[in-house]
C-alpha cells in the first residue's frame, strides 16, 4: 500500500514534487511503519505478550520482504515487470554498494579460512572479480550530462570510483584479520583493473555514442589481453598508452553540448 502510494503521488499526485524526493518518502515510510509496529505490539501485548517481540519482528522483515520486491515492480495501472539489470543497476551506481559487494569474498574468508591461501586467493579474486566488475557499470547519460555540466573526467571518476574504494577498504581489512596476505594483493589487483577499466569507460563515454564507446572498450581490452599473452612487461605500458589516448580526446568533451 504504502509502495502504490508513492507511486501515485509521485506521477500524479499533488505532492508529486515530496514524493519524488528521498527524505519526505523516507519520512513517510518511517512515520506509516512506525504507527502499524505501535498497533501490532499493542495487540500482541494483549492476546500473549510473550509474542511481542517477535510480532515485531516479523513485521519488520515481512514489510522490509515487500519494499525489495516492489522495487523489481512498476506501480500503477500498467504493473509490468523491470528487468533484474535495470531496476538493480541504480543501486549499484551508489558508493554504499561497494559495501553490498564486500559482502561475498568476506563470506567466502569466513567460510574457508582454514584452507591453504594459494587456492583460497584464487577464489577470492575470480569472486572479487565479479563483484568489482559490477561496480564499473557507469551510467551513460549520467556521465554525458556531467560532462555538458562542466565536470572534468576526473571529477566524474571520482564520483563512481568511491564504491570501489568502499569494496578495497573492507575486503582487505578483513582479509588482513582473517587470511594471508596473498589475498590482500589479489584484491588490490582486481581493483586496480576495474579502476583502470571505469576510467576507459568513462573516457569514451564522454567522446563517443553508448553503442560505439562499448565497442571501443571491447578493442582495446582485446589489445590489453593480447599485449598481456604475448609480452606481459609491456601490458602496463599498453594499457597506460590507451588511457593517455583516451583522456586526450575526452578533454574537449567538457561542456560539448552535443
Amino acid at each position: 500500500m504504502i509502495e502504490r502510494r508513492l507511486a501515485y503521488h509521485s506521477q500524479e499526485g499533488v505532492i508529486a514534487a515530496d514524493a519524488l524526493a528521498d527524505r519526505p518518502r523516507r519520512h513517510y515510510i518511517l512515520s506509516i511503519h512506525a504507527i502499524i509496529c505501535g498497533a501490532v505490539t499493542i495487540c500482541a501485548l494483549i492476546v500473549r505478550p510473550a509474542t511481542a517481540v517477535l510480532a515485531l519482528i516479523a513485521y519488520l522483515a515481512g514489510a522490509g520482504i515487500f519494499h525489495i520486491l516492489c522495487r523489481f515492480t512498476l506501480k500503477g495501472s500498467a504493473r509490468r515487470r523491470l528487468s533484474l539489470l535495470r531496476s538493480v543497476k541504480p543501486l549499484l551506481q551508489q558508493p554504499i554498494s561497494g559495501a553490498y559487494a564486500a559482502i561475498p569474498p568476506v563470506v567466502l574468508l569466513l567460510l574457508f579460512k582454514s584452507i591453504d591461501p594459494v587456492p583460497l586467493a584464487a577464489l577470492i579474486g575470480l569472486v572479487s572479480a565479479v563483484a568489482a566488475l559490477l561496480l564499473t557499470m557507469a551510467d551513460y547519460g549520467v556521465v554525458r550530462f556531467m560532462s555538458a555540466s562542466g565536470y572534468r573526467a576526473g571529477r566524474i571518476i571520482d564520483h563512481y570510483a568511491r564504491s570501489l574504494l568502499i569494496f578495497l577498504v573492507l575486503t582487505v581489512a578483513a582479509s588482513l584479520a582473517l587470511s594471508d596476505r596473498l589475498i590482500v594483493i589479489v584484491l588490490c589487483g582486481v581493483v586496480s583493473t576495474m579502476l583502470v577499466l571505469l576510467t576507459a569507460r568513462i573516457f569514451v563515454y564522454r567522446v563517443h555514442s553508448k553503442r560505439t564507446a562499448d565497442a571501443l572498450l571491447s578493442v582495446c581490452f582485446a589489445v590489453a589481453c593480447l599485449a598481456g599473452l604475448a609480452i606481459p612487461i609491456l601490458l602496463p605500458v599498453v594499457v597506460l598508452a590507451v588511457l593517455w589516448h583516451l583522456h586526450r580526446r575526452s578533454v574537449s568533451a567538457t561542456w560539448l553540448m552535443t
